[in-house]
């Protein structure tokens, strides 16, 4: 189940403009960000559960 966070201003720019530079989208750019400490397995894992969410999304929108 996907959930929403919010981020509003000056942060949100920020997080868009640095997921941007690297082109990524901001939902890449997070768990890129929020998954570097973890072991390759959990890390894998947070990629592959991050793009059936998407891909879900994308099927339901």
């Amino acid at each position: 189940m996907a959930e929403a966070l919010v981020i509003r201003g000056r942060l949100a720019r920020r997080v868009r403009e640095e997921a941007e530079k690297y082109g990524l989208s901001v939902d890449e750019y997070l768990v890129e960000l929020l998954s570097q400490g973890l072991d390759p397995k959990d890390r894998a894992q947070e990629y592959v559960e991050a793009a059936e969410d998407l891909l879900k999304e994308a099927r339901e929108g």
